[in-house]
């Protein structure tokens, strides 16, 4: 079974509708991306890593030299085989009750996560749960804020068919329908006149994960 030590960042997301990131009320609202890396060794069912990004700032490219190696990187940890990277994209209404939530699990991890006014991406790495969950935590933080799926995807990883150093490249799929009110706020079913601007498992975009083999 082919093993290394496999380092994985954020090279670049677009999104077909960049609308969908601001769909939340607030001008402190942020999105958040949650990236998830499945057994990429024994004894390590998940591993956690959540960006922020607030809802107005551009999205991280290529091309973007703001955007230093602490707010690219995702993981770097030694991969056995086959693994699975998971990706998925959220804009949150709420975002005091989202920290919250994150201060419930880890108090030092999360304690100022969505209080970050910083240019580009912020950082908050999910070492400290890694076990918590191998679900998406959006569907539990969803009764504590206001979540609206955005983006998802997943990149399958075989260490032994990756070249040294090269970029993953996948397509980001609507997770569910979004719906507008005539004012272009979030509406929920029945609140009246309502525009769809996104609809389940429509084309969302595409994501680049540029990897390096240590």
């Amino acid at each position: 079974m082919a093993e290394c030590l496999l380092e994985l960042k954020l090279s670049e997301i677009r999104l077909a509708k960049p609308e969908t990131r601001q769909l939340a009320r607030g001008k402190e609202d942020v999105n958040v991306l949650e990236f998830t890396l499945h057994y990429a060794s024994a004894g390590k069912p998940t591993l956690k890593t959540i960006k922020t990004l607030k809802w107005d700032a551009p999205l991280p490219t290529t091309a973007d030299t703001d955007l230093g190696y602490e707010k690219r990187v995702l993981f770097k940890e030694r991969v056995q085989g086959e693994t699975a990277l998971s990706v998925e994209i959220a804009s949150i209404d709420n975002p005091s009750a989202a920290e919250q939530f994150f201060t419930g699990l880890s108090a030092n991890v999360f304690k100022t996560a969505f209080g970050l006014a910083t240019k580009g991406i912020g950082n908050v790495v999910l070492g400290a749960v890694n076990d918590y969950m191998g679900e998406s935590i959006f569907d539990a933080m969803a009764s504590k804020a206001v979540v609206r799926k955005i983006g998802r995807a997943q990149i399958p990883i075989d260490v032994a068919q990756l070249d040294t150093v090269g970029t993953l490249t996948q397509s980001l799929t609507a997770p569910e329908t979004l719906k507008v009110d005539k004012t272009g706020r979030i509406a929920n079913d029945g609140e009246g006149d309502e525009v769809v601007v996104q609809t389940a498992g429509d084309p969302a975009g595409t994501i680049v994960i540029a990897y390096r083999k240590l």
